[in-house]
């Protein structure tokens, strides 16, 4: 379902007028006596011109998306020009001529990149989720992404199978402007030298570096603004003097503001394809209708609501706007009379939702209450999460550490491969993974995870690690990293494992108490502070301190990144072994890994089959001689094997049995997998027959002792 039949005209005459609308704002007047400010004004009527053009073409490319919105834009420009209004005249308050030209071009600018974005990835097909087998990268990538959706991804193939075209196309669609906005390549300063023209002036106001961070700011979490780890930043105030920190903050408050519905919180999509739905251009309406109201330093958001799902999520909304502002106050109160960031001091202090209310409908409201939900007994869901009722077997807890710290290791891996190539920074790391079982000095039975990854912070560990749900592809830290990488050729790239984000809570099927010590790798490649956090139980608070000096001695730690995972096992709890366990699930290792448990000891070599027993349990060969027997083809992701092999995924036994061959589906071609990862749930053929196809030669090999006629007659 595209924009109703009365709005696509106004849509288009709305697109057309960006360039008046511009040219129209109240800002220009402040600064009108600026010898620059003419000039400025006439450039920027002509980029928005330009892009006014491309937004045109891509909302004709967009006909069937039901979330686009072609009036978005012109509310963010009366915020931006509102709140530069509302700045005071002098007291290092006043904006700039160079400023205001960069504010009130931005909205235009940031409309248009995610637009032509969108209808650069319609071919991906978003209006049926149902799997491809002969899935391109991009589409696999989207397929993937999905998955992390799945109340709304069934109800859109539900929908396609019932021929309910309209449903299926507004949650594909939401489901696909989700995606595009952790693509790395739309913050790319090509994507806005594509947009502007080549001919831009690249020295000016609108160099593409800064456009494409101050589009990052928009979008990204309150505190990226502040952060100083990373290789393109926000200066405070650059070298043309244009304070892009303090625009940074008025930008993404003015869009905060002016309300972007495709990005609107989750509750949306839970509400898209029901008897009862949300509907895009109701939302469209409200946001369209809603007003900013001064009450004192605050402002109130009034909008009639159609669905209590669109005031929940507007509500959520303003709760990040909030957290945005109270970070703007907090650095403008830190540096009280610094031009840099003394506008700043005018924005509103907080916002409410006392304005939300059911929209009249009829003469009766829409709904009674936006409250009213299912919620989640906090302790008896986390009892059921964390124990055998979802995994099964509480060995399982074993196979999260390690899936854990392999995410670790690829990620430090993938940050440290960046730091090589894009700032010749030198490095001998190799990852390591250990695990260690044994009886503490205090007689207390414990079990160890260590490995060299790239660490945790405070950030990580309340953001990812506290919270059952939230994954590392999460966090707006990985998605910005990502967009540094991808300007690499090739680009750098990394695919964590983790699908749910709750595997943390198997550990207390195996224990009651969690200490956990971690470093994390800086994004310039350096240490940074040693934490340890004490965790009583799955209910209870972290305790997180700073360790230093003989403290840090005694924890064992070095000046290295990494984290140490430490289970105090249960007395009286499940019995198990890591080093059988491991042996049994790990097949394939991607970094030097090792097991210890007393006497017990096994070490796994990157990128080597295993020992593990065969999926048959045929005794007449030994694990030992039929893995020595195996073939290894090149790229070591298929081995060629006597009796049965298996799909494994990430290097670790699912329970996909296949004959004579181990075929190793990882990162990329990972497959999809139960909650508890025991099951292969589906994968793709295509891919491990084109890996067989690519790993005859070695089977052939003179010295292959695989194949044969027996072999040869049941693998047929």
């Amino acid at each position: 379902m595209d924009l109703l039949p009365e709005e696509r005209a106004a849509a288009a005459d709305e697109v057309a007028s960006w360039p008046q609308l511009v040219d129209r704002c109240e800002a220009w007047d402040r600064v009108a006596a600026d010898p620059a400010a003419a000039a400025l004004r006439a450039t920027a009527f002509t980029l928005v011109t330009r892009l006014a053009d491309r937004r045109a073409e891509a909302m004709f490319r967009l006909a069937d998306d039901p979330w686009q919105d072609p009036w978005f834009a012109g509310r963010m420009l009366r915020q931006v020009d509102g709140l530069i209004g509302q700045l005071p005249d002098g007291q290092g308050a006043d904006v700039t001529a160079e400023e205001t030209a960069l504010l009130l071009t931005a909205p235009f600018l940031y409309e248009t990149l995610w637009s032509t974005t969108a209808a650069r990835e319609r071919v991906l097909r978003p209006h049926d989720l149902t799997p491809s087998q002969d899935a391109s990268s991009d589409r696999a990538a989207f397929e993937r992404f999905t998955l992390s959706f799945g109340q709304p991804r069934r109800r859109a193939t539900d929908a396609v199978r019932a021929g309910r075209w309209d449903a299926a196309e507004e949650i594909g669609w939401w489901l696909l402007h989700r995606w595009i906005s952790r693509r790395p390549e739309a913050y790319r300063p090509e994507a806005v030298i594509d947009l502007l023209g080549a001919e831009l002036d690249q020295t000016g106001v609108w160099q593409p570096t800064r456009l494409a961070e101050l589009l990052r700011a928009v979008r990204a979490d309150p505190g990226f603004l502040t952060r100083t780890d990373r290789d393109e930043v926000l200066a405070p105030t650059g070298q043309d003097r244009i304070r892009e920190r303090m625009v940074g903050y008025l930008l993404a408050v003015a869009r905060a503001m002016a309300v972007e519905t495709p990005t609107l919180p989750e509750v949306v999509g839970e509400h898209l394809g029901i008897a009862d739905p949300v509907s895009p251009a109701g939302i469209r309406d409200t946001v369209t209708g809603a007003e900013w109201r001064a009450r004192g330093t605050a402002l109130v958001l009034t909008a009639g609501c159609g669905h209590p799902a669109v005031e929940v999520a507007l509500r959520t909304h303003l709760d990040g706007l909030n957290h945005l502002l109270t970070d703007a106050h907090r650095m403008a109160a830190a540096t009280v009379g610094d031009p840099a960031t003394e506008p700043l001091r005018s924005l509103p202090t907080h916002v409410t939702a006392d304005g939300l209310r059911p929209a009249m409908v009829s003469g009766a409201p829409a709904y009674q209450s936006a409250g009213v939900r299912f919620r989640l007994a906090e302790d008896r869901v986390r009892e059921l999460l964390m124990g055998e009722q979802l995994y099964g077997d509480p060995a399982l807890a074993i196979r999260e550490l390690y899936q854990n710290a392999l995410d670790a290791c690829r990620y430090r891996q993938a940050r440290t491969e960046y730091l090589r190539r894009a700032r010749d920074a030198e490095s001998t790391w190799a990852g390591r993974i250990q695990f260690e079982q044994g009886v503490d000095a205090d007689g207390r039975p414990y079990l160890d995870c260590v490995d060299n990854g790239v660490g945790m912070g405070v950030r990580e560990l309340t953001e990812v690690f506290s919270q059952a749900g939230v994954r590392l592809a999460d966090l707006p830290e990985f998605i910005e990293e990502q967009a540094e990488w991808s300007r690499l050729d090739p680009p750098v790239q990394l695919y964590p494992n983790s699908r749910f984000g709750i595997g943390v809570l198997s550990y207390f099927m195996l224990a009651d108490e969690i200490t956990v010590v971690t470093r994390r790798l800086g994004r310039d490649g350096g240490p940074g502070d040693l934490l340890k956090i004490s965790i009583a139980g799955p209910g209870s608070l972290f305790r997180i301190r700073v360790l230093a000096g003989a403290e840090a001695e005694a924890a064992g730690a070095a000046g290295d990144a990494g984290t140490t995972v430490r289970l105090h096992l249960r007395h009286g709890g499940p019995a198990v072994n890591c080093v059988q366990v491991l042996r049994e699930l790990l097949w394939v290792a991607d970094f030097h890994t090792e097991a210890a448990n007393g006497s017990d000891r096994r070490t796994w070599l990157p990128g080597e089959l295993s020992d593990a027993p065969r999926p048959d349990g045929d005794g007449e060969d030994d694990p030992a001689s039929w893995s020595a027997a195996a073939v290894a083809a090149p790229g070591s992701r298929v081995w060629w094997c006597r009796g049965s092999g298996a799909v494994l995924a990430d290097g670790l036994w699912a329970g996909e049995e296949i004959y004579g061959a181990v075929v190793n589906l990882s990162r990329e071609l990972a497959p999809r997998l139960s909650v508890d990862r025991t099951e292969i749930l589906a994968y793709r053929n295509e891919d491990v027959d084109r890996l067989l196809w690519a790993a005859v030669g070695a089977l052939v090999d003179a010295k292959s002792t695989v194949l044969g006629f027996d072999w040869l007659y049941t693998f047929a």
